[in-house]
């Protein structure tokens, strides 16, 4: 018995120009920690070209412990300095966000 479904006319499909992709962006990104020495850092990656994401494929880089990483002296001063500040960068963004919904919610209802 076969699954496959015959179409009654063929179907033609006009080719599609080629599209590069010279960039990456970020699909997913995940932080995860267990405790405050040991913090994961993931994110998946998909094609961009500044206008269009491509859905797949997907590259994946990781830091299974962004503190030791940090401290790890093999990796170039450069690179552990700027785990450092991203870290940094995310929980200062977080803050003030935090904040800027907490003022959102404060803020009087003016009615028209």
């Amino acid at each position: 018995m076969s699954t496959i479904i015959e179409a009654k006319e063929p179907v033609e499909v006009p080719a599609k120009e080629a599209s590069v992709y010279d960039k990456l962006w970020i699909k997913n990104f995940r932080i995860v920690s267990d405790s405050p020495s040991k913090v994961f850092v993931g994110a998946n990656l998909v094609p961009f070209n500044g206008t269009d994401i491509l859905d797949a494929p997907i590259e994946s880089v990781a830091v299974d412990n962004v503190l030791a990483a940090m401290q790890d002296e093999e990796r170039p001063a450069e690179l552990r300095e700027l785990l450092g500040q991203a870290m940094g960068v995310i929980l200062m963004a977080l803050k003030a966000e935090m904040a800027y919904q907490d003022a959102k919610k404060e803020e009087p209802i003016v009615e028209e």
